[in-house]
Formats: C-alpha cells, sequence, structure tokens
C-alpha cells in the first residue's frame, strides 16, 4: 500500500479538483469515470444488505487509509500523509458524499413520498451527511493552508465514527427488507 501512495503522490486526479460545496456534480463525475449514465437510486439503495454492503466497502476503504496517514505521521514521512490526505479527500467525495448525495436525490425522496411521517428521520440523516461534507471542506481548507496534519486526521477520526453511526441509523430507520417485499419501512 505505501508504494501505491509514494507513486501516485505526484499524479493530479481529475476528482482533487472537485471541491467539496460541488459535490452536487458527483453524477457527473462519475458518469463520465463509468461510461455511462447513473441510476439515482436504484435497488441497491433500497434492499439492506446491498445498502449495507455499499456502506462497509467505503467505510473500510477510509479506514485503512486513515490508518496508513496516521502510521506516515507517526514516522514522521510529512510528504506521504498529503499524498495519502488527497487521497482520502478524493475517496470521501467520490465514494461516501456521492453516495450521500444519490441517497438525498433518491431514495431519501422516494422515502418521504411514501412514508411522510419518517421526515424527522431524513432530516437528521441529510443533516450528517451536511456535517461529513463540511469535515471533508475543513481538511481541503487545512491542505491548501498547509494546516497541521493532526487536526486533517482529527477530521478523518470524526469522519469514521460519524459514518458508522449515520450508516447503522439509517439501516435501522429507513431499511427493513422482508423476503418478499421490495423494501419495508419500519
Amino acid at each position: 500500500m505505501a508504494s501505491m501512495i509514494e507513486v501516485t503522490s505526484g499524479s493530479t486526479s481529475k476528482y482533487e479538483k472537485v471541491k467539496s460545496s460541488e459535490i452536487r456534480g458527483c453524477h457527473e463525475l462519475r458518469k463520465s469515470a463509468h461510461g455511462g449514465a447513473l441510476p439515482l437510486s436504484g435497488p441497491a439503495l433500497q434492499q439492506l444488505q446491498s445498502h449495507r454492503s455499499i456502506h462497509e466497502a467505503a467505510y473500510g476503504e477510509a479506514e485503512e487509509l486513515t490508518h496508513i496517514a496516521k502510521a506516515f505521521a507517526e514516522a514522521g514521512k510529512e510528504q506521504a500523509v498529503l499524498s495519502t490526505v488527497r487521497l482520502l479527500i478524493e475517496h470521501w467525495q467520490t465514494r461516501t458524499l456521492c453516495h450521500a448525495t444519490e441517497e438525498e436525490e433518491g431514495f431519501y425522496k422516494e422515502v418521504a413520498m411514501e412514508y411522510p411521517e419518517y421526515a424527522d428521520k431524513i432530516f437528521f440523516l441529510t443533516r450528517d451527511h451536511n456535517v461529513m461534507r463540511q469535515l471533508v471542506e475543513e481538511v481541503e481548507k487545512l491542505l491548501v493552508t498547509q494546516g497541521s496534519v493532526h487536526a486533517m486526521l482529527d477530521r478523518f477520526q470524526m469522519l469514521l465514527w460519524l459514518v458508522e453511526r449515520h450508516s447503522r441509523d439509517e439501516e435501522k430507520w429507513l431499511l427493513d427488507v422482508a423476503p418478499n417485499d421490495h423494501a419495508k419501512r419500519r
């Protein structure tokens, strides 16, 4: 993994140019990256196991990169830390925050139309997404202003903590799959 980070340390990805405030355009990024249109809310977002798999995969990747960044910081490898921070920003923007946008623009709207009594739960889940966006934006600003590496790593730890709780709440509140039911809400 360390060699991957060293190899990519000098590269500039098209995703690195995306600011958290522009995350609404992530559909276009993913569309061009995958060469086709992507649905806003497909079956994967509406079924507990597949939705949980999306959450767990993104979380696992973010957690691993965060551990790598911490190890580089502890070893005093500042350039490697900064390269890993760039990868983490890209990860959060293109994986977790794009997923959040897809949920807000598709899945959450569908749930709200079918179950208006879930408005408060959707409000809290959307608020979590906004806090995630703010934390990523703070890391971007720290990176640009050459802020504290420890402050950046603290934000990533907060993101991991928040996304873990958010995912469990979302699964508990909005997804309860019955054997022959498309998606049954509690």
